[in-house]
């Protein structure tokens, strides 16, 4: 679980407008909360997680860390911006610059989710096809066949 954040830059034009928590202080304490909500959050997840907070551009902290990963999950909150509102500005650059597949988790999977006994568990809705986007490329290729096992396993359909 990894939570990147940028340190503001300390420019003030009075001595009034200083805060009196220093801002990167407060920045740094903020990452560690949100690290905290994901703890709680995955209190029973069965498998083991790390946490990491990380200072610098989101975007290019995660694709770095994909280079060592098997798998980059992305949460879609759409903060910033035009495409932000549709999907999210970091989830929408990551699976382009990624060195592993990646998926985006939207906004409505809590909703769908919050009524199961297990949240973790795999999802055995066969009537819900698993969705691929190719473009003719290698990673293309390995992408579809990752989404024909997971069709197989699910057994449902491949769109």
């Amino acid at each position: 679980m990894v939570h990147a954040f940028k340190l503001p830059s300390a420019i003030y034009t009075t001595l009034p407008a200083i805060p009196e928590v220093p801002e990167d202080s407060a920045t740094r304490k903020a990452a560690q909360e949100t690290l905290g909500q994901a703890r709680d959050y995955l209190e029973e997840y069965p498998g083991e997680v790390t946490y990491r907070a990380e200072h610098g551009d989101a975007v290019g902290i995660l694709v770095e860390l994909s280079s060592s990963a098997h798998l980059v999950v992305l949460g879609g909150r759409g903060r910033g911006g035009f495409l932000g509102r549709i999907l999210g500005s970091v989830s929408s650059a990551v699976p382009g610059h990624a060195h592993t597949p990646t998926v985006v988790v939207p906004k409505s999977y809590a909703e769908t989710v919050k009524d199961l006994d297990d949240p973790f568990a795999p999802m055995k809705d066969e009537s819900a096809p698993v969705v691929v986007g190719l473009d003719g490329s290698k990673q293309s290729r390995v992408a579809a066949l990752q989404a024909a096992e997971a069709a197989d396993a699910r057994r449902s359909g491949c769109t």
